[in-house]
């Protein structure tokens, strides 16, 4: 290799180590085929690596905006799970025996060593990013890619993970051709432009009357969940081990269940809607990216987290070595298919404050 580099004969290689080389986004790993599903463009897994070595003329026009990523050292926050280890980026983190978390593997639903290597890329490239205007994206969005047969409590473990790093979108990728050629064809979003992160507008302050009701319900045992705006509806969708998924609707005066839709949901897609997803052990996660993109398509508004309180311990079925078929390989300015995830714990229902002050329970 030294010698062929130093005859120029690689002259058109660049060494992943160098400023300048970004990576296409590859996986070994065959993932579930869905509809419904979101789409995302491969750049927003992109992550700056280092700034080593730059051109001072590469640096002023990443200053005015300019999009020079290609002047970064780059890698991909994409979490990939095989039945032999978990990796970060390609690299191994937790390992695995044919997809069995043993138990010293996990802290509670944490994996602690995934945990720490994902907080380190996003801080590294959060410090690296620090008032680069050119860059221009968040650093809170990461993929993560599992085999079909893997089982959702372990898959669980890894977006709850991927959370607690700060990682704030958790997206699994699915295959939904469909999607992605409709994205193709007219992208929801621009492609990367550069420019300053946008900053969300913080909600008008709460009046005084507001914060006094509030209070006195927390007094009286209450737990307030929004005040001073519209109830939201959930939906409770439980896979169980075989079979098809059981609901439970509660309406809450959101508008997108019914009162008397109480086991058999109708959802309307205009009204205030909250699914709480969960899937008992040693279901493969096919079954469950097939109900999500479901969900997904029956209201894409919603908003959608599972629950965590039934996996305290790993599961021991083994998920079953079968050879991988497919590798795929995207660079930066594709689309993905994805389902988004927002793993946080709910908790039971709350008590809210509609917009005309009444209590609803």
């Amino acid at each position: 290799m030294s010698l062929l580099w130093m005859s120029g004969c690689l002259s058109g290689f660049v060494d992943p180590g160098y400023v300048g080389w970004i990576p296409d986004l590859s996986i070994s790993t065959q993932v579930p085929r869905v509809e419904g599903a979101d789409v995302q463009r491969v750049e927003q897994y992109l992550l700056p690596a280092s700034i080593a070595d730059w051109d001072p003329e590469v640096a002023a026009k990443c200053v005015d905006g300019e999009d020079v990523r290609e002047s970064f050292s780059t890698q991909y926050a994409m979490i990939e799970v095989q039945r032999w280890g978990v990796l970060l980026n390609g690299m191994y983190t937790t390992s695995l025996n044919d997809g069995v978390l043993d138990s010293s593997g996990h802290r509670g639903l944490l994996l602690p060593l995934l945990y720490d290597q994902l907080l380190e890329m996003r801080l590294t490239s959060e410090a690296i990013i620090s008032g680069m205007p050119c860059w221009g994206q968040p650093t809170n969005r990461v993929l993560v890619v599992a085999e079909t047969a893997t089982d959702w409590a372990l898959l669980q473990r890894v977006a709850y993970t991927a959370h607690q790093a700060g990682f704030e979108h958790v997206d699994l990728l699915v295959e939904d051709p469909s999607a992605v050629s409709k994205a193709t064809a007219s992208p929801p979003y621009a492609a990367f432009s550069g420019g300053p992160i946008e900053v969300e507008a913080r909600p008008p302050r709460l009046s005084q009357a507001e914060i006094d009701r509030a209070r006195s319900m927390l007094e009286g045992g209450q737990r307030v969940r929004e005040a001073g705006a519209s109830c939201v509806d959930r939906l409770r969708v439980t896979l169980p081990h075989s079979g098809d998924p059981v609901f439970e609707a509660r309406p809450n005066h959101g508008g997108a269940l019914a009162e008397d839709a109480i086991w058999a949901p109708t959802i309307d897609p205009d009204g205030e809607l909250e699914i709480i997803f969960g899937a008992e052990r040693d279901r493969e996660w096919q079954d469950v990216a097939t109900v999500l993109a479901e969900l997904r398509a029956t209201a894409p508004d919603a908003d959608l987290s599972f629950t965590q309180s039934d996996w305290q311990t790993p599961s021991y079925t083994p998920i079953g070595t079968v050879a991988a078929s497919t590798w795929m390989s995207y660079t930066k300015e594709q689309w993905v298919s994805v389902i988004g995830l927002a793993p946080e714990p709910i908790g039971d229902q709350l008590s809210c404050i509609d917009a005309q002050g009444r209590v609803r329970e």
